[in-house]
């Protein structure tokens, strides 16, 4: 997600994506093997790091960088309490120092410590209120991010809709940072507002899965099926070894029986008949007959212009099929480009 490329060493990435790891906000989804494995790679090779850096330290031991860097290191390679008098030695030698408040907030956090995490982002906050050098800004940015993400575990909403929109505005391409706006959001009760953050996630992020989960949520909660049913859908697309994407996507039931449920329903219930078949085709979207039974809807319904439109996805799907190549040639003539009425 965009949201874990927000620092600028590689170091510092690696300590962020163990420092999500460690939050576990969402609940749902556990890591991939691959993960794990990728995690093993960078903590070797940050251990490699540290051992280099530990020698710089060494020759250097007042260059408050340099044992921030080492600290990074340190943390990358599994070593939190080593990585944490690292830091504080930074402190000590430059307490103005914002890269180590930074890490020693992040570290905090990984360690569920939220109340000096906060304190170490507020420091940082109001040493840096007056600069507008980009480095600086950047870290200000993961300052707002994080206070937002203690504010949600505080169950305190408005701070944590504050501080997110906050970070937004120095960093506006950040999907997770909107990902938690629509979180908090929605916990506080402006669901209509949580949903435009989450699309915007999304439009960021098109695999992130947390965002169409919640989103999903949130729409069976409205009971919308027929957005629900894509949101799971996509979920289960992405993780498509996931029990519980699987489990999600049973409760709409089977797409071939809501394809027969929609055709016995078009005489005397066409929305109802029309709901189901854009579940059985969210579920299905390789389903040419579902796509066929949409046309036959949308002509019902007097959507010339939608039913060619579908028509065509399903003779895609079933390109050799005689009757839908006239079906698409005769509403083509009728409702193609070419007929201005």
């Amino acid at each position: 997600m965009a949201g874990s490329n927000r620092l600028d060493r590689v170091l510092t990435v690696t300590l962020a994506v163990m420092l999500l790891a460690a939050l576990g906000f969402a609940g749902y989804f556990g890591y991939s093997v691959y993960r794990d494995r990728k995690n093993a790679e960078e903590s070797s090779a940050a251990a490699r790091v540290a051992k280099t850096l530990t020698a710089q330290v060494k020759q250097s031991p007042n260059d408050a960088t340099l044992r921030v860097r080492l600290g990074e290191a340190l943390a990358a390679a599994n070593k939190p309490q080593d990585a944490i008098e690292q830091f504080n030695a930074a402190l000590k030698i430059d307490p103005k120092h914002t890269g180590a408040l930074q890490d020693l907030g992040m570290l905090a956090m990984s360690q569920n410590r939220s109340a000096e995490a906060r304190s170490y982002f507020e420091k940082l906050l109001e040493l840096t209120k007056d600069s507008e050098f980009q480095d600086v800004n950047q870290r200000r940015e993961v300052a707002f991010y994080y206070l937002g993400l203690i504010a949600i575990q505080d169950k305190d909403y408005n701070n944590a809709i504050g501080q997110l929109k906050a970070a937004l505005r120095i960093r506006n391409d950040a999907s997770d940072t909107y990902y938690y706006l629509g979180q908090a959001l929605y916990l506080n009760g402006d669901t209509e507002a949580a949903v435009k953050q989450l699309h915007t996630a999304i439009q960021f992020d098109p695999k992130f899965v947390k965002a169409h989960y919640l989103l999903a949520q949130i729409y069976m909660e409205q009971k919308d099926l027929i957005n629900a049913s894509y949101e799971y859908h996509t979920v289960a697309t992405i993780l498509p070894d996931n029990e519980q994407a699987k489990k999600d996507l049973e409760q709409f039931g089977d797409p071939a029986d809501l394809v027969k449920e929609a055709q016995s329903m078009m005489s005397t219930d066409i929305e109802g008949a029309l709901e189901k078949i854009l579940i059985a085709r969210n579920l299905d979207p390789e389903n040419a007959q579902a796509a066929v039974v949409h046309g036959q809807i949308l002509v019902k319904r007097g959507d010339g212009k939608g039913a060619l439109a579908v028509y065509k996805v399903a003779l895609k799907l079933d390109p050799k099929n005689a009757k839908l190549q006239a079906i698409v040639k005769q509403l083509t003539a009728k409702y193609g480009k070419k007929n201005t009425k």
